[in-house]
């Protein structure tokens, strides 16, 4: 039902979460020689994919999977609630997998450059964000259904 504010939440969380698989997490390097991004970690000087970070990959598809499946599962509050919560969950795993990649492939390649965190690092933080609002709202609504229902 589209209608709904959280089914909107969610689409923006789903967008969120596709958005982190076209841009960069951090780079390094001389100007950003290297980079991770959910898809793989890239280097400009030999134009190759040095390796992917599978973690990464996986989270951020799951999370925008499940936004999308708890679009369409709107006859289920309860249900939809918990895919909200488990989206939110999936979102710290990634953070935790963006760390732990990031670290891994800068101490291994970076050669004492700086490293950079680039704005698309924000992207799943904001999937977050929306998930949460669209779990505010699927809470309304179910309060909303429960009162009426004392009422009868």
């Amino acid at each position: 039902m589209i209608q709904r504010i959280q089914s909107i939440y969610l689409l923006l969380a789903a967008i969120c979460s596709l958005l982190c698989f076209y841009v960069d997490f951090a780079s390094w390097g001389n100007p950003h020689a290297m980079g991770i991004n959910a898809c793989k970690v890239w280097s400009a000087d030999d134009a190759a994919t040095l390796g992917h970070p599978w973690g990464i990959m996986v989270f951020t598809f799951l999370s925008m999977g499940i936004a999308l499946k708890a679009i369409f599962s709107y006859k289920n509050r309860r249900a939809q609630m918990k895919m909200t919560k488990a989206v939110i969950w999936l979102v710290l795993f990634n953070y935790i997998a963006i760390g732990a990649y990031t670290y891994t492939y800068f101490t291994r390649l970076s050669g004492g450059t700086l490293l950079d965190i680039r704005p698309g690092i924000a992207f799943p933080l904001l999937t977050a964000i929306f998930a949460f609002l669209a779990y505010r709202g699927i809470r309304r609504d179910d309060e909303l259904v429960r009162s009426a229902d004392r009422i009868r």
